[in-house]
C-alpha cells in the first residue's frame, strides 16, 4: 500500500503543476494552496491525542497532547511522505519549567495530525478546484478539440521538430501574434508551417520591404511567403550583377579608346603630319603673285 501511494504521488494530474505547497492550473491560469488548512486558522480537536494517528510525525519528541474539544491556532502545515497532513502550534509550557522561567510565559512548537481535528473531512483545495464550473467547462473545450492550450501545443511541436520549447512557443506568440492561452487546431497547423527568417540568410531590410512591414521586426514567416521572398532576393542579386557587368564593360571600352599609341604608330603619325605641313606650305608658295608682272601663276 505504501508503494502504491508513492506511485500515485508521482502521477501528474492533467493541467496541474505543484511546487512549494502551491498548485497551478494551466487551464484556468490560477494558483491555489495545496494544504487543506491555512496558517492562522483555528482548529478544534475531535479526539484524544492517544487515539490519533502519529505515524510519520515530523517531530517525534514534540507531539501535542490534547483532548476532545481543545482549540489551537495553526502556525505551520506540513505533508509527510505517506500523504497525511500535520500542523504545528505554539503551545504554552506548563509545570516546573514554566515556573522557573518567571512571569513571562514560555511557548514551544508542537505537532499534531490534521486527521484529529474538525478539518479532517474537509476536501482539499485541489479537489474543489477540479470540480469547479470554470475548470470543467475549459476542460470540456479542450477535450472536444474546439480549443487547444498554446503551452501544450508548443511542447508537442518541439518534440516533432526537435527544437526547444521556447522556440516553439515563439511560433504562436511572435509568429501568429496570439496573446490568449488557447488557440484553434488550425493555428497549430499554421504554426508548424512557419519558418524562421534568420535561417534564410536574407537581409532584414529587404525582407521587411518585401513583406510591407517596415515598422516591425519579422521573425517568422509562412513557408510559401519566405520562398517567394528568397526568389525575389535572388532575382535582385542577379539584376545587380548584370548592371555591374555592363558598367565594367563600358569602362573597359573607354579605357581602350584613351590608350596611348605605341612608338611606331606615333612615328608614322608624326611623319604624316610633317608631309601634310610641307605640302601645304608648297601650295601657299605656288599661289604667291609674280613680283615683275604682279600676276599669279596659272
Amino acid at each position: 500500500q505504501m508503494l502504491l501511494r508513492r506511485i500515485l504521488c508521482f502521477l501528474r494530474i492533467p493541467y496541474i503543476t505543484s511546487q512549494n505547497g502551491l498548485h497551478y492550473c494551466e487551464l484556468c491560469d490560477t494558483s491555489f494552496s495545496a494544504t487543506p488548512i491555512a496558517a492562522g486558522e483555528n482548529l478544534r480537536m475531535t479526539m484524544m491525542s492517544s487515539a490519533a494517528n502519529w505515524k510519520h510525525c515530523p517531530c517525534h519528541v514534540s507531539k501535542l497532547r490534547f483532548t476532545t474539544g481543545d482549540n489551537y491556532v495553526v502556525a505551520e502545515v506540513k505533508q509527510v511522505e505517506d500523504g497525511t497532513w500535520f500542523f504545528r502550534v505554539q503551545a504554552r509550557v506548563r509545570g516546573r519549567v514554566a515556573t522557573d522561567a518567571g512571569p513571562q510565559p514560555l511557548f514551544t512548537p508542537l505537532w499534531a495530525p490534521v486527521s484529529a481535528t474538525d478539518a479532517a473531512g474537509r476536501p482539499t483545495p485541489l479537489v474543489e478546484h477540479l470540480a469547479s464550473e470554470t475548470h470543467c467547462r475549459l476542460e470540456g473545450f479542450v477535450a472536444s478539440g474546439t480549443a487547444v492550450l498554446v503551452s501544450q501545443a508548443a511542447v508537442k511541436i518541439s518534440k516533432q521538430l526537435q527544437e526547444q520549447v521556447g522556440l516553439s512557443l515563439s511560433r504562436f506568440k511572435t509568429g501568429l501574434g496570439l496573446v490568449d492561452r488557447f488557440c484553434t487546431p488550425a493555428d497549430v497547423e499554421q504554426a508548424k508551417c512557419l519558418e524562421r527568417v534568420r535561417d534564410a540568410e536574407i537581409p532584414a531590410k529587404f525582407l521587411r520591404a518585401h513583406a510591407g512591414a517596415q515598422d516591425r521586426e519579422i521573425v517568422w514567416m509562412p513557408r510559401e511567403a519566405l520562398s517567394a521572398a528568397m526568389e525575389a532576393y535572388e532575382q535582385r542579386q542577379r539584376d545587380i550583377g548584370k548592371r555591374k557587368g555592363k558598367r565594367a564593360s563600358g569602362r573597359d571600352c573607354n579605357k581602350q579608346q584613351r590608350q596611348p599609341l605605341n612608338d611606331d604608330a606615333a612615328l608614322e603619325v608624326s611623319v604624316a603630319q610633317q608631309n601634310e605641313s610641307v605640302e601645304g606650305t608648297t601650295c601657299e608658295l605656288g599661289q604667291l603673285p609674280d613680283t615683275n608682272t604682279g600676276k599669279r601663276p596659272q
